[in-house]
């Protein structure tokens, strides 16, 4: 028995400093204190895995890629509103809810109808880009499963590059 202390006690020795999160002291203007990091990215898998779960549920398939990928982005901050300190730095409470959100949009759209015309937004100019995966985008599917995308590559494959003869001057 007391091998196997010491042995864990050896390996808290070598190890600790990379075992838990990392600390982190922040200035007095943004609060204050120590603030722990977590190590890993256990908790954010946890909740990817707990939304696969409820599509799963809701759909009943086995294979989710196309749920997940039409799945809104804001779907995933939803899960927030099951969490009191999150809906009181939100909207105070769930009762507020649709007004803040009512506020919210009635102040964008002042915001808009203020502005002089042509001068949007960078964030209304221009979409985002979709998040990169090894997965091919939605959009792209066709066009590169298409056949003449297909003829395209097999020409190019079956052409040889032109000859070039260098002459010795």
């Amino acid at each position: 028995m007391r091998e196997a202390i010491d042995t864990v006690l050896a390996h808290l020795d070598r190890y600790a400093d990379t075992l838990w999160g990392h600390a982190f002291r922040l200035p007095d203007e943004a609060g204050g204190g120590i603030r722990l990091v977590d190590r890993t990215h256990n908790i954010l898998e946890g909740r990817f895995g707990s939304a696969k779960q409820g599509v799963r549920r809701r759909t009943g398939r086995k294979n989710l890629a196309w749920d997940l990928e039409h799945l809104p982005a804001a779907a995933m901050l939803a899960t927030n509103l099951e969490y009191s300190d999150h809906v009181s730095v939100l909207c105070g409470s769930l009762e507020n809810l649709p007004a803040t959100f009512a506020r919210l949009d009635a102040d964008q759209a002042e915001e808009r109808r203020q502005r002089p015309p042509g001068t949007e937004q960078p964030q209304e100019k221009y979409l985002p880009l979709p998040i990169a995966s090894s997965a091919l985008p939605r959009e792209d599917r066709p066009i590169v499963r298409s056949a003449r995308l297909q003829a395209c590559i097999a020409a190019a494959a079956r052409s040889r590059a032109p000859r070039v003869t260098l002459s010795a001057s």
